[in-house]
């Protein structure tokens, strides 16, 4: 949220007409459409935390190809979720 209002980027995208000039091409990337998108991805192996991005106030920005979520939770375990069920997903992430 604080990138946005850095970059002058609407909650949808859109970049405010009186926003700053620089749109930080390191942080967004210009999408179709005059849109601009973060250029990060979100992984978690919990779907229900993809479900907060997706309906919170800031779900224009993202496109389901930025965000990667398993099917279940590693309960909190950093060991489960990095060599067990965090495996799974290391593909996906390394081809986007």
């Amino acid at each position: 949220e604080l990138y946005c209002l850095e970059h002058g980027i609407q909650a949808d995208g859109s970049r405010e007409e009186c926003g700053p000039h620089d749109v930080g091409s390191a942080i967004f990337a210009e999408a179709p459409e005059a849109r601009f998108v973060p250029r990060c991805l979100f992984v978690d192996t919990e779907p229900d935390a993809m479900d907060e991005v997706l309906k919170g106030p800031h779900c224009g920005l993202f496109g389901q190809e930025q965000l990667i979520a398993g099917k279940r939770s590693s309960g909190g375990a950093y060991s489960a979720g990095k060599c067990t069920h965090g495996k799974l997903y290391i593909d996906a992430i390394m081809d986007r």
